[in-house]
């Protein structure tokens, strides 16, 4: 118990002083900090925020015949016409998605798909194409590189001398990826003679 007594005892002057402390900071700095902030931060604050509306607001008004006439003769307009477009390209591309489906199913023949589709779909249907073929090309392209950096690696470690198939593999890829073939980063392959 005697061991008790003391640590109350010795808190008791720590005790003290932190509310001092506390009780100090409450008076000199939170009381006249929080008078200062309400009566001449926060309404200066507000004037700023009412300035700024009523600004914003002015400029509104001023631009506000440019702004109707912009909307009626360009914005509305367009976004009618590009409106219809897209339900129209989306109408399309549902309806090919459906077909390609059926041709898949077996539903509907290859031929039958190819005869029935619109000008449209066979538009977004070479567009799809296209991107297929650039994106196969790439991938292509970036084989033929791994191997190439793979036969570089062989060779400084002088493993296509190596008897067998690996070997002449190595051989016919280090043939094929320096001398016939050399990819670019543009779209298209160059042939080196």
């Amino acid at each position: 118990m005697a061991a008790f007594r003391g640590l109350l005892e010795a808190i008791e002057p720590l005790v003290a002083v932190i509310t001092d402390g506390l009780a100090y900071a409450y008076e000199n700095v939170l009381l006249p900090f929080g008078k200062w902030f309400l009566e001449e931060l926060a309404p200066v604050g507000i004037e700023l925020v009412t300035a700024a509306i009523k600004a914003l607001t002015a400029v509104l008004e001023a631009i506000k015949p440019f702004a109707e006439w912009l909307w009626e003769n360009f914005l509305q307009p367009i976004a009618e016409w590009t409106g219809g477009v897209i339900v129209t390209v989306l109408e399309a591309i549902a309806d090919s998605l459906h077909d390609i489906a059926s041709v898949i199913n077996g539903e509907l023949s290859l031929t039958d798909f190819i005869v029935q589709l619109t000008p449209l779909q066979t538009l977004l249907l070479g567009i799809a194409s296209a991107l297929v073929a650039v994106k196969v090309a790439a991938a292509g392209m970036a084989l033929v590189e791994t191997i190439r950096k793979i036969v570089e690696y062989l060779t400084k470690l002088d493993l296509l001398d190596a008897p067998g198939i690996i070997g002449k593999l190595a051989q016919v890829f280090t043939f094929a990826s320096s001398s016939a073939y050399c990819p670019t980063k543009k779209m298209g392959k160059k042939f080196i003679s």
